[in-house]
């Protein structure tokens, strides 16, 4: 049994390739008039390290733990755990295909909903869930009860 060490190794050919000029082509989609079909067009060239050097603050570790230590509104609001203390999750998906399921359930609880409620949520769900609980959901929920109860008042009592 042969091990494979530096002293035993035969030498390798090396296979060199260009580095390149530090730069990418950027491409544009442009419709041929003649063919009527989307063609790439080269506009120009960027530099790799710009693009690089653009991202970096804000992909050092250092910073994304600092914004989320430092920022309530990374990690989103706590007021659910201060209000209610333990909260049932038992219920929540575990994976994406739950999630999935879960979610399109919700959508057509949501569109069973009376137009005017969806209308005040922008008729999205998402907007609807993210509000979900907040002064301002229950502002928009109690709008529609008032003019029931001011209609009721106003009425004579048979």
């Amino acid at each position: 049994m042969l091990w494979s060490n530096r002293a035993n190794e035969r030498e390798r050919k090396r296979i060199k390739s260009a580095t390149g000029d530090g730069t990418e082509p950027v491409y544009e989609y442009e419709v041929n008039k003649d063919t009527g079909r989307k063609e790439l067009r080269l506009v120009g060239r960027e530099s790799v390290y710009d693009k690089v050097q653009e991202s970096l603050e804000e992909t050092k570790i250092q910073n994304i733990v600092r914004r989320a230590t430092f920022d309530p509104e990374i990690l989103g609001s706590t007021e659910w755990m201060e209000k209610q203390g333990m909260v049932d999750i038992t219920g929540l998906p575990t994976n994406i295909h739950e999630y999935h399921d879960f979610m399109l359930t919700a959508q057509k609880d949501f569109d069973k909903l009376p137009s005017e409620i969806r209308e005040l949520f922008d008729n999205s769900l998402e907007t609807f869930v993210a509000e979900f609980g907040t002064p301002e959901w229950e502002s928009k929920i109690n709008s529609l009860n008032k003019p029931e109860k001011e209609v009721a008042k106003n009425e004579p009592e048979q």
